[in-house]
Order: C-alpha cells, then sequence, then structure tokens
C-alpha cells in the first residue's frame, strides 16, 4: 500500500496547479495563433478575389485586342481591295486617248 503524507499531497496539489495554468496559457497562444491564421486566410482570400478580377478584366482585354486586330485586318482588305477596284475600272477608260486622223 502506498502511503503518502500531507507533503507529498501539497507538492502534487502544486505541480497539477502549476499543470493547468501551463495548459491554460498554450491553450490561449494556441487560440490567439487560430485567431492570427484565420485573420491571414481572411486576407489571402479577399487578395485571390482582387486577383481573379483583374485576371478577368486582362481576359477581356485580350479578347478586345483580337477583336480590334481582326477589325484592323478587315480595313485592310477592305481598303486593298477597294483600291484595286479603283484602278481595275479606270484602266478601261484611258487617261489620254490621242485623236486620229486617217488619211485617204
Amino acid at each position: 500500500m502506498v502511503v503518502m503524507t500531507h507533503r507529498d499531497v501539497q507538492r502534487l496539489k502544486q505541480e497539477v496547479r502549476r499543470l493547468q495554468s501551463l495548459l491554460q496559457e498554450v491553450q490561449k497562444r494556441a487560440a490567439n495563433h487560430v485567431a492570427l491564421l484565420q485573420q491571414q486566410l481572411a486576407n489571402k482570400a479577399q487578395h485571390i478575389e482582387r486577383l481573379q478580377t483583374k485576371l478577368q478584366s486582362q481576359q477581356d482585354y485580350d479578347k478586345i485586342k483580337t477583336e480590334l486586330r481582326t477589325l484592323r485586318a478587315q480595313m485592310q482588305t477592305t481598303d486593298v481591295v477597294s483600291s484595286s477596284l479603283y484602278k481595275n475600272s479606270h484602266m478601261d477608260t484611258p487617261a489620254y486617248t490621242p485623236r486620229m486622223k486617217y488619211y485617204n
């Protein structure tokens, strides 16, 4: 049988109080750390949302650039065709027609 003295009991009680206090401190630190990590997570989520919005606007910009290139190419093609049609329509009528005299 284990016989404990009053002194041993007091020492164990003090040890229990110390360990309980230490446990509370560790729990408090862990809770603070969890709160900090949650705040960092929220900040990063907001940052990701801003970056996604920026990326979406850049994708829209790329679409607009592609449309602009297409329109410019169409305009150049139209200009070339118009110019070609203009030249071809004036080839049938010479700019200078000399008068020809026929002598019999």
